[in-house]
């Protein structure tokens, strides 16, 4: 359940022709993920039922750099939660070139009601998607995957034998396992590196930006169009954004394009509206509606916390408030 309230929500669009994907602008709009490390932000989800917002769980993004010497930027979106009998803790987290920003890696994380283990490798002219399934290599000798099975005579048991364990829910007996691979003459980001990157892109209203996506076997290029500015307050504080609308479309398979549904990070689906603060396009608000049981349940993401500002914001505040105090000097000396 809280899968579907954390971020990034929408439906798949009816098949169209394939657009024009701007590969350029957009690895030039990643290359700026730089600029956010240091970047720390909280997010609370809520869920309507029968008319009440019910609080089902929180959410963490945040932007780092890791290694000795390689020091890669690490984007990580981890989520907790749960309410109506569904519990989630979930870890999404890209690594990418220090030097481009382009992603490396994307790796998804998941337990509670639901588990699943995937990943994404990124090389050149390919996407490999890989996921954790039960082992069943019938030449794997692995003692971690072999378990004791009975012996009969008859309807009579006799002993036990160490067999291959051919089906079960031990985390242990799973293996990476290739499922598909994206052949791309473009560029195609994971949803987290998109989400990032996008924040750097030029929305004036009336305008769109296309953003690539690689999701597990399906690509896609999603629309964000940016329709107004509004002032909004929530948790955080209050804000002058830019409220944006996101319309996705299935770009690979063709068999597949109508029918999968777009699923965003964390697993939300459903029409979306982001509002993205004006000054640093940090998301502030995201409503939508998600699929519970039989019904359709409204949704509504907002930003509780900035733990920390990138240090690059840091730095442009600090030269910024230097600048009064220097005016300021020259007054006193020019009297």
């Amino acid at each position: 359940m809280l899968t579907c309230c954390l971020v990034l929500c929408l439906q798949a669009a009816p098949a169209q022709e394939k657009v024009d994907l701007p590969p350029q602008r957009i690895l030039e709009n990643v290359s700026t993920i730089k600029n956010l490390v240091g970047e720390k932000v909280e997010y609370d989800g809520y869920v309507n039922k029968a008319g009440i917002w019910v609080q089902v769980g929180t959410s963490t993004f945040s932007v780092v750099e890791e290694g000795a010497s390689d020091k890669e930027i690490v984007l990580r979106a981890s989520a907790k939660g749960g309410k109506f009998g569904y519990s989630l803790k979930a870890l999404m987290e890209s690594r990418l070139d220090p030097a481009t920003c382009v992603p490396r890696t994307h790796t998804f994380t998941q337990s509670g009601s639901e588990q699943q283990d995937k990943r994404l490798l990124f090389e050149n002219g390919r996407v490999l998607y890989v996921k954790k399934k039960h082992c069943r290599d019938p030449q794997c000798k692995n003692p971690a995957h072999m378990v004791k099975e009975t012996t009969f005579w008859g309807p009579i048991p006799t002993g036990s034998k160490t067999v291959h364990c051919s089906h079960c829910q031990d985390r242990s007996h799973y293996v990476w396992l290739p499922r598909y691979t994206h052949e791309v003459d473009t560029a195609f980001l994971d949803m987290l590196t998109a989400l990032f990157a996008a924040r750097s892109a030029e929305l004036k209203v009336g305008t769109s930006i296309v953003v690539p996506l690689v999701i597990d076997r399906d690509r896609w290029a999603i629309t964000v169009t940016s329709q107004k500015e509004e002032r909004i307050e929530v948790k955080a504080g209050k804000f002058t954004c830019v409220k944006v609308t996101l319309q996705p479309e299935n770009v690979g398979d063709p068999e597949r394009r109508t029918q999968e549904q777009f699923q965003g990070i964390f697993g939300l689906n459903g029409t979306i509206n982001v509002w993205l603060d004006k000054e640093t396009r940090l998301p502030v608000q995201i409503s939508g509606s998600i699929p519970f049981a039989f019904m359709n349940l409204n949704c509504h993401v907002e930003l509780r916390k900035i733990v920390t500002r990138s240090d690059a914001a840091k730095k442009a505040r600090s030269v910024t408030a230097a600048v009064p105090q220097t005016a300021a000097g020259t007054a006193d000396k020019a009297q």
